[in-house]
């Protein structure tokens, strides 16, 4: 599974620090589980209350179904919002999608100099270029239409895909990153 792929080839590189995940009505499949407990994997096992919403597809709250409800692409923010508060304002934290990502080496020692503090205190990555431009994702063509005008639109139409599922940075900058995140678009 990509949990596997995930957490295996993380704790392949020698990182031994923190690693966390949410499973979201995912039911408690043991292979998966084991899986995750394996890896030393801190785990939230949440449940969703999802409605379809016009325009937006599905808006969801988490565990209690009178909270506020929001996209679900959206509530990552607020669970990796709460996630960072947890640590030390020293940390570096890693936010990423599990489906897709493969680790090649330790994503907290290579290249460090690169794009730590005291050089940069966040570093955020772009799809694939030119492939992924706005305008040719109709996801994001679809999102970016749904928050802002057709003129702003049109002005950022060409430009490539920022990768939300991959960002990295000190606790202090994630939280400003997350919690700007969380105030882009609530639809």
């Amino acid at each position: 599974t990509e949990a596997t792929i995930f957490v295996n080839s993380l704790r392949n590189t020698g990182y031994s620090g923190d690693i966390v995940i949410a499973t979201i009505d995912k039911p408690s499949d043991p292979d998966y589980m084991n899986i995750l407990k394996h890896g030393k994997v801190i785990v939230y096992d949440l449940t969703s209350h999802c409605v379809e919403s016009e325009g937006v597809g599905h808006k969801c709250s988490i565990g209690h179904s009178d909270t506020e409800s929001y996209s679900v692409n959206m509530y990552r923010y607020f669970l990796y919002k709460w996630w960072s508060m947890m640590y030390s304002t020293g940390a570096l934290i890693l936010l990423s999608d599990y489906t897709d990502v493969v680790f090649q080496s330790n994503p907290f020692t290579y290249k460090t100099k690169q794009w730590t503090p005291p050089r940069y205190d966040l570093a955020v990555f772009q799809e694939a270029f030119p492939n992924n431009m706005i305008y040719r994702s109709p996801y994001n063509s679809r999102w970016i239409q749904s928050c802002y005008t057709d003129e702003v639109y049109e002005e950022i139409a060409y430009n490539p895909v920022s990768c939300s599922g991959t960002t990295m940075g000190t606790r202090d900058a994630i939280l400003v990153y997350v919690s700007e995140s969380c105030l882009v678009c609530v639809v």
